[in-house]
């Protein structure tokens, strides 16, 4: 879970936001980790294989825009502007 803070702007950014401030912006991330390894190697067994799962931004909330954004994607750099994202990973160990 993540949280970003409401951000003042400066007045010289205020007609282009339509605002005063960058709101505030909850973000709800989920997290699994599996061991693997023993359904397929004997418990004393010294090889291991384990997995993980994560989703990011799982119910797909949109960030909060900057519309002076120097980058001109339009987004804050401490957003990810790519939504919901999702990662596997398979780590084998011997």
């Amino acid at each position: 879970m993540g949280y970003t803070f409401t951000r003042t702007l400066p007045a010289a950014d205020w007609p282009i936001q339509g605002g005063q401030e960058i709101e505030s912006h909850w973000q709800y991330d989920v997290h699994l980790h599996r061991d693997l390894g023993r359904w397929f190697f004997d418990r004393n067994s010294r090889y291991g294989l384990s997995a993980q799962l994560r989703v990011n931004n799982v119910f797909d909330a949109t960030f909060p825009h900057y519309a002076a954004a120097t980058s001109g994607a339009g987004v804050q750099a401490y957003g990810d502007w790519r939504g919901r994202t999702y990662s596997l990973s398979l780590t084998a160990s011997f």
